[in-house]
């Protein structure tokens, strides 16, 4: 081109529009220059930043929240650009306490030289793995894969899998539990007088023992106002391939169940419940759970009890959980920062996880975009924030201490202004880790549960009060996600759920 610019981009018409949505993520698209081939000087070539300002039909159906614009480079040179989809996207329209994205980081770090969104988008981008097609039309993740995704969820507490399941799989999920929920706060409301959409407008008219309710029932519990954790129902219990007792619900994947395919370097599949029993996330959580060094392995010689198969270094076996669901009502806050279960000991930084969280959205979000506009992480039902490595104690110590040594002389001398910009620094480094992933049907978020994190809030308008017939509640903007706890098969997580009041009398699960 020449040193003027003419707009030399091909034009994106809706049928190229669709092609370049098609494109999985972590894939990329290659972008034509048809201009003026005489001046081949490099110093003439317009940047990739210039291209996404000028042309209004590149950066409509490239926006930079869902390509990597800042890593675009010419391939061939004034000729042909190359644009990367972004493994991951973020919700960057949540937390707006947060920085914005576009702002430059403090400090003189590395990271300093990245703006708040760069720097996000880069750390979800280590902690996602990205199916190739032929991983996706084979149904079935490859060994390299595997190890990528066991590898992220070490080093940074969490690892997101795109497209490991169908939507097809997740959304029977995801009307069953909207479906159960409806009536589960139906019927709390007709036995209690308590209205759990509108918790504000619940009054002295509510009966006494409705207390009793906000703690737990056997089948769901309110976490907070408007955030509610519901593990049964008649509708899931359906789905459920093995209908078992919730108490005990779970399953023993032990080291037989899945093994490597040395020959096609695949997991087998697992004949099971295509959610509870999916092969590849069986494979990385068995993973994650079970590293081993072979020569210290073979030490290992109480692994002979019990029956056991001895010190030969194959997985240990791991407690599967029923998969439930955390539903996010409209109006509900962003949680506090919280850890789901504390380290086992305290003398090292950071042990293998003996247990882990599966997340996976069971419902299309509704993004603040309209219909026909290209694709956008950003939603106004949240989702989920974890922060990135605090997983490990050094991390998360960093992040949240608020004490000081009393006894320590020189503490007591320090000036105010120095302990403000070390708080101030504190905070700026744990908004700069906070990662809010942007799953899409059928992606999932695997973390250890000692990361830190925290549900996002869900800003969708509120739903009128519950009408007597349930089947006219508006849950367009409910945000149902699955989970599914995976332990250690000797570690077992006390829940404060309470066994002995049930709403559904005629759940068989009861």
């Amino acid at each position: 081109p020449d040193q003027k610019y003419d707009g030399g981009i091909i034009d994106l018409d809706s049928k190229t529009n669709n092609c370049v949505q098609a494109i999985v993520p972590g894939g990329i698209v290659l972008l034509v220059w048809s201009a003026n081939h005489e001046n081949d000087d490099s110093k003439s070539l317009i940047s990739a930043s210039e291209v996404l300002l000028k042309e209004e039909g590149v950066s409509r159906s490239l926006p930079v929240g869902v390509w990597d614009w800042g890593g675009a480079e010419w391939v061939v040179k004034g000729r042909l650009l190359q644009v990367t989809k972004r493994p991951c996207l973020i919700n960057t329209t949540s937390c707006p306490w947060k920085p914005a994205p576009h702002k430059r980081i403090p400090g003189t770090h590395a990271a300093a030289a990245e703006t708040y969104g760069d720097y996000e988008y880069r750390l979800a981008a280590q902690a996602t793995v990205t199916p190739s097609v032929y991983e996706l039309n084979q149904s079935c993740w490859t060994r390299t894969s595997l190890v990528k995704a066991q590898r992220a969820l070490e080093t940074h507490g969490y690892v997101v899998l795109k497209q490991v399941l169908a939507p097809s799989q997740v959304t029977p999920w995801g009307d069953a539990v909207l479906n159960d929920l409806v009536e589960a706060l139906d019927l709390i409301q007709t036995r209690t007088n308590v209205d759990l959409l509108h918790p504000q407008e619940n009054d002295g008219d509510a009966d006494e023992s409705s207390s009793s309710f906000i703690s737990n029932y056997r089948e769901m519990a309110m976490r907070e106002d408007l955030r509610v954790d519901l593990r049964t129902g008649p509708r899931m219990s359906q789905l459920r391939s093995k209908p078992l007792h919730y108490t005990t619900p779970d399953i023993i994947v032990n080291q037989h169940q899945h093994q490597h395919d040395e020959t096609n370097n695949t997991i087998d599949p697992v004949r099971s419940d295509p959610v509870r029993g999916n092969p590849t996330i069986m494979a990385v959580c068995q993973g994650a759970l079970n590293p081993s060094i072979p020569d210290l392995a073979r030490g290992n010689f109480g692994r002979y009890n019990f029956g056991g198969a001895g010190p030969n270094g194959s997985p240990q076996p791991m407690r599967v959980g029923q998969v439930g669901s955390v539903v996010s009502l409209p109006g509900a806050a962003d949680q506090a920062i919280h850890a789901d279960t504390p380290h086992l000991f305290e003398t090292v930084d950071c042990l293998a996880p003996h247990y882990v969280n599966c997340f996976f959205p069971a419902k299309s979000p509704l993004h603040t975009s309209c219909d026909d506009a290209p694709e956008s992480g950003d939603s106004p039902m949240g989702g989920t924030a974890v922060v990135h490595g605090s997983h490990s104690l050094s991390v998360t110590a960093r992040l949240m201490s608020t004490e000081t040594n009393d006894d320590d002389d020189d503490s007591k001398h320090v000036s105010s202004s120095t302990e403000n910009g070390a708080m101030a620094q504190q905070r700026e480094e744990l908004h700069r880790r906070i990662i809010r992933p942007s799953l899409a049907l059928g992606d999932a978020l695997i973390f250890d549960c000692r990361i830190l994190h925290f549900g996002l809030a869900n800003r969708c308008p509120p739903p009128p009060p519950i009408s007597n017939d349930a089947s006219c509640v508006d849950t367009s903007g409910w945000r149902p996600m699955l989970y599914m706890n995976i332990t250690h098969a000797w570690f077992h997580d006390p829940k404060n759920w309470n066994d002995r009041q049930a709403i559904f009398k005629d759940d068989p699960s009861n």
